[in-house]
């Protein structure tokens, strides 16, 4: 009886990249992770809490989720659909936020309801006022908002000068009114956020690097790097109009380039990590821009290193665990090779 042939190490890497690029482009085609944006501002000459304004953003897609808003089922939310459903927004979302100042709870009373266009769709917009007891440099915010429905959610809330990002890790944090704030916290916390989005770069540069050599690496994972953070840099500072759709499904295309680029001797490896890096760092750069004014470039730093960050490190993981697959495939096929 013939032996079946043996697995190649090669048809196994084709294999598996094709397996990342369809776990990456389907979310990645999808929209970007959940967030909200909040903004906290004095109403007054005196920074500390007292009365501020503050105007939240919330995804009409997550709300969508929550509370339903599309009454007609076909698939867009209009303005008079969202208006229609004003106190159902009001009802569910208000009450996800909760202030205190110097131990006492804040009163926070709504304000206008607006809807806004932002990079990756419709958001409606909260206006409230929030009424402290007492002044203070800091509050503390309990922030639930969507996380019984989704744990990816994150809410950017910025006051002070300063971002701080609430997760269902940390859902209650301290918000500084005076600038500086917690400077170290903020840098972490914007390193975090930068790893949590290195996913679809972290693939891309698995499905292009693992047929390369160890120079090839280095000098394609530079290059790709170079672009993402230039892209990224100049998205953010220079007010780039940047939609995530589009930029989403460029990621994706350039994960699948990538792959081909395996097979397909005119893709060119260079030229594609140039190109996936300024995709991806636009991508990066669209979770950030409704954040206005940006935070600081300390903050747009960590941010930024904490993306590549974690793209080498889970690059690094994957390819160790392809290179370790590989020489068990080449032993088991000199093996079989020796019995036969």
């Amino acid at each position: 009886m013939k032996r079946p042939a043996p697995i190649k190490p090669g048809a196994a890497l084709t294999l598996f990249a094709a397996l990342c690029a369809f776990f990456v482009a389907a979310p990645a085609l999808a929209h970007k992770a959940s967030d909200s944006y909040l903004s906290l501002e004095s109403s007054g000459k005196d920074s500390r809490s007292g009365t501020l304004q503050g105007r939240w953003s919330i995804s009409l897609r997550d709300l969508d989720d929550a509370i339903g808003l599309d009454d007609n089922g076909d698939g867009a939310i209009t303005w008079a659909e969202l208006r229609a459903h004003r106190s159902d927004v009001e009802a569910y979302a208000l009450p996800k936020l909760r202030f205190r100042a110097g131990g006492a709870a804040c009163a926070l009373k709504p304000g206008a309801f607006q809807v806004d266009d932002l990079s990756d769709g419709g958001y409606a917009v909260l206006d409230f006022s929030l009424d402290c007891p007492v002044a203070a440099d800091a509050l503390e915010l309990s922030y639930s908002l969507l996380f019984e429905l989704d744990p990816t959610h994150r809410g950017l809330v910025r006051a002070g000068g300063a971002v701080v990002v609430f997760s269902p890790q940390q859902p209650v944090q301290a918000l500084a009114l005076r600038v500086p704030g917690n400077k170290a916290g903020e840098t972490f916390a914007a390193l975090r956020e930068g790893a949590r989005s290195a996913w679809p770069g972290a693939f891309f540069l698995v499905a292009l690097l693992a047929p390369a050599g160890l120079r090839g690496r280095a000098a394609l994972a530079a290059l790709f790097a170079a672009a993402s953070s230039a892209a990224l840099v100049l998205a953010a500072t220079a007010s780039v109009a940047v939609s995530s759709r589009p930029l989403a499904a460029a990621v994706a295309l350039s994960l699948l380039l990538a792959l081909a680029s395996n097979r397909i001797a005119f893709l060119r490896k260079r030229p594609l990590a140039f190109f996936a890096g300024l995709a991806h760092g636009l991508w990066l750069a669209a979770s950030l821009l409704p954040l206005r004014p940006l935070p600081d470039p300390r903050v747009l730093l960590s941010f930024n290193l904490g993306a590549l960050f974690g793209e080498l490190a889970l690059a690094s993981a994957v390819l160790f665990a392809l290179v370790a697959a590989q020489r068990a495939l080449s032993a088991g096929a000199r093996l079989g090779q020796a019995r036969s």
